[in-house]
């Protein structure tokens, strides 16, 4: 059957727009579902997989906040027999949360090795601890087809030296260290992420034979917003001070929970606290008879089991007065950050990552003791105790502004998701010329709502309307804003979405420093949100003007035209950068 078109010469141009018609229906059904089981060229497709207690450690929730928060790409989380609470966390996060393949008889550490079949994989980052948490990426890999990140917390090597003991089968002496094994997963992974300088510093060395420690990304982990501020105003210090550890009974030594102990004795004051947070796993009745055995008056001591409760560490940070970390070796340390984030007064070991990272801050080097003589320790914790509230308060806001200036988390994982940007060759081509494509869809949904096809144009008497395919693309919520119908002009771009041309022009200008004016990157940052202590942080970036645009694009505001406005305003009057921003805009020829 014929189909007649208006008498306007347009004939070509609207069977054109039938064929572009059928594919646009086609795509629109693709992208309606929700989260990452379906390709979506606009996005990289980033997959974190881990077990239920690895979802809900911090290091991972601060990166799956910065990760969910980056408009470039769409986070799926792979946790097999997760919770109902951290899929419904998840969501709230704008994350699709899934579970394994059903497959009987296998525990939820052997399914992590089993995505489901229809999860489309870009990029894979894994959690890698000990002997479990890991391995299963090579078999994601192979099947998928993807980038392998491998995240390290640890350095098992150093723990090593804590464990004497040998299992009796011989064979399982022979196997691998846990080290050993790490390594080796790294080596066959395409990046790694280290957590803390510690970890940073050991991988890079274990994998310098292979050539992968030029693949090693030192991650530091930033202040936690939820803690900020949790701390009430005081007037003065109670009678009782409360000294916080937190360790396991698995690494009691490891943790120098015998150090703390033996200089909580030391201080021989029966008003001197200790809280102990003990992980739920762990025997309650043999830590204290651990702790007991070393002298401590049973007053003096006080168990606290570690929940999942969101306000636990808040409540917590509350109560105590000082956080301790005497720890023998430790790869982070992030009860030492949460404390730090609550100017809560720390005192942390030089062996840990969190005392590499205190040491290299101008306030940081106080908190930070390089011994394991308990007798250090118990002169430390009376001199924090010797102060006046006041003073310890302001010297633990201090250490947490310093943490903050020199330690950026957004910034770090914006770099990382370049990173895998890069390690994507067709997704970041893809990215390039992104805009140019949705344009052209977006001239194509226009000729499809302006074409009304007439009753008594159309043969057989048959009526068509395209309001159906027109309230598709209106509702279509997964499509960029510029499909939208009455939404489709530049300056209604997200800032992200540029073309690399004028992307490039635009962070070459504004990157030359004006000092007269300071009217560059600067004062943009100024503009969009930017503390002095972050523009300051920036400054030291080879590209600080991407930095504040890709921070900002997480912001619906972040569109070209707002940014002319900005640029246009009178402390900025950047007219040179805006003549390259309209001349895009205004371009009739796309």
């Amino acid at each position: 059957m014929a189909t007649r078109f208006p008498e306007d010469g347009s004939e070509s141009k609207s069977v054109r727009n039938e064929d572009t018609k059928s594919q646009f229906k086609e795509n629109i059904s693709k992208t309606s579902l929700t989260g990452s089981l379906v390709q979506d060229p606009t996005k990289l497709n980033v997959t974190l997989a881990t077990d239920a207690e690895g979802w809900d450690k911090s290091v991972n929730e601060q990166f799956l906040l910065e990760l969910a928060q980056n408009p470039q790409v769409r986070v799926t989380g792979f946790v097999p027999k997760h919770t109902p609470k951290q899929k419904d966390h998840a969501r709230d996060l704008n994350i699709e949360l899934v579970d394994a393949k059903e497959i009987t008889g296998f525990p939820a550490v052997e399914l992590l090795a089993y995505p489901p079949d229809d999860l489309d994989i870009d990029i894979l980052i894994i959690h890698s601890y000990g002997r479990d948490l890991g391995r299963q990426a090579q078999i994601i890999k192979d099947k998928k087809k993807c980038q392998w990140v491998n995240v390290v917390h640890t350095v098992s090597e150093d723990l090593e030296k804590f464990s004497v003991k040998k299992s009796a089968d011989p064979a399982a002496n022979d196997q691998l260290s846990e080290h050993d094994l790490q390594t080796r997963l790294c080596e066959k992974s395409d990046l790694i992420i280290a957590i803390g300088p510690k970890v940073t510093e050991a991988y890079r060395a274990a994998l310098r034979y292979s050539g992968k420690d030029q693949s090693v990304i030192g991650l530091t982990p930033g202040i936690i917003e939820e803690f900020l501020g949790v701390r009430q105003e005081t007037n003065g210090s109670g009678e009782n001070f409360r000294v916080l550890l937190s360790a396991s009974s698995k690494y009691f030594l490891v943790k120098g929970c015998d150090i703390a102990t033996k200089a909580i004795n030391l201080l021989q004051d029966s008003s001197c606290h200790l809280i102990f947070v003990r992980q739920p796993k762990d025997n309650e009745d043999q830590l204290k008879k651990a702790f007991l055995d070393l002298g401590i008056n049973q007053l003096q001591l006080t168990f606290k089991s570690s929940s999942g409760s969101k306000d636990f560490w808040p409540r917590l940070l509350c109560e105590v007065d000082l956080v301790i970390k005497p720890s023998r070796t430790e790869g982070f340390g992030i009860s030492g950050l949460r404390a730090i984030s609550a100017d809560v007064p720390v005192l942390v070991s030089g062996n840990c990552g969190l005392g590499m990272v205190l040491k290299s801050l101008p306030s940081g080097a106080q908190h930070v003791i390089d011994s394991e003589d308990p007798h250090a320790w118990a002169d430390a914790i009376k001199n924090v105790r010797a102060k006046a509230v006041q003073v310890r308060k302001a010297e633990s806001e201090q250490l947490r502004n310093d943490y903050m200036q020199q330690f950026n988390w957004k910034m770090q994982c914006n770099e990382i998701v370049k990173k895998m940007f890069s390690m994507n060759p067709h997704k970041s081509e893809y990215r390039k010329k992104a805009v140019e494509w949705q344009f052209d869809v977006a001239d194509t949904t226009r000729d499809l709502q302006s074409l009304q096809v007439n009753r008594d144009d159309v043969d057989g008497g048959l009526y068509y309307q395209y309001e159906t395919e027109k309230m598709s693309i209106q509702e279509t919520s997964q499509f960029p804003r510029t499909y939208k119908r009455g939404d489709i002009s530049r300056r209604n771009m997200g800032v992200s979405n540029l073309p690399l041309k004028e992307y490039r022009k635009v962070c070459l200008m504004l990157n030359t420093k004006r000092d007269l004016k300071f009217d560059d990157f600067r004062m943009l940052a100024e503009k969009v949100g930017f503390s002095r202590d972050e523009i300051r942080m920036i400054e030291q970036g080879e590209n600080p003007t991407d930095m504040v645009l890709q921070t900002w694009s997480s912001k619906r505001e972040a569109t070209v035209g707002n940014l002319i406005d900005l640029l246009t305003g009178e402390d900025l009057e950047r007219m040179d950068v805006v003549k390259v921003l309209e001349d895009w805009v205004n371009d009739t020829c796309h």
